[in-house]
């Protein structure tokens, strides 16, 4: 999770960052500090903002300025603090300026905000959907999308619709719904932009296509759904 902007050099985030070699050590929980008590409906001091006492995907909240602590907002911690539960860890983003809330969280206590483990991935699941930069963008009927989330499957050309940047064999890409317009995954692609972009344009020529075994864009294996959104 290397940030593109520094040519690879720096981390996007310290909260990434922990999340990160959270996942690598198996830990069970992940503690991020900063300069609230918790996350939030609203910035904190704003009429109406209530503490989130545990985090879900369905949870909304309007982020505040950036935290003084580190290099992200609240928006960044939540991110990486997502990153973490798919790891199998717990997290907790709590007040780091008390610095007692740490025995306080390892303790169960209810402050600060809990986000929940998930199923903890497999190494390779965790660093393609979390840790890989993609190389470039698959867009996938939208049919073929519901298909892969529901069931899961190899991609194959049929269900592709175009594709963005260039990109080699064996290359991580995003996959995106042409539909939406969402990421909603990634991929190691077994065919490079090119013959992408030349059986797309044949299909178009003739107004249908014959796709064989060797047009499956990505194996079962080297798909991944399990995309937690970046800041």
């Amino acid at each position: 999770q290397l940030d593109p902007s520094t040519a690879g050099q720096v981390f996007s985030d310290n909260d990434t960052l922990a999340a990160l070699i959270g996942a690598s050590g198996h830990a069970d929980a992940v503690l991020m500090m900063t300069d609230v008590d918790a996350v939030f409906t609203k910035p904190p001091g704003t009429p109406g903002a209530e503490r989130i006492a545990v985090y879900s995907d369905t949870t909304d909240f309007e982020e505040g300025a950036k935290s003084t602590m580190g290099r992200g907002g609240m928006g960044s911690k939540i991110g990486a603090a997502r990153k973490a539960t798919y790891a199998g860890a717990n997290c907790v983003i709590a007040n780091g300026i008390h610095l007692h809330n740490i025995s306080k969280v390892f303790a169960g206590e209810d402050i600060g905000t809990l986000f929940p483990a998930h199923a903890r991935a497999s190494k390779k699941d965790f660093w393609l959907s979390q840790m890989a930069i993609p190389n470039g963008i698959v867009h996938i009927k939208h049919e073929t999308a519901l298909g892969l989330k529901k069931n899961g499957a190899s991609l194959e050309m049929s269900g592709v619709s175009g594709s963005e940047g260039d990109f080699n064999a064996k290359s991580v890409v995003a996959l995106r719904d042409a539909e939406t317009f969402k990421c909603i995954g990634r991929a190691i692609t077994q065919v490079d932009s090119d013959e992408i972009q030349s059986v797309l344009r044949m299909a178009g020529q003739s107004g249908k296509a014959t796709f064989g075994s060797s047009h499956t864009i990505a194996k079962e294996d080297d798909l991944t759904m399990h995309l937690v959104p970046r800041d």
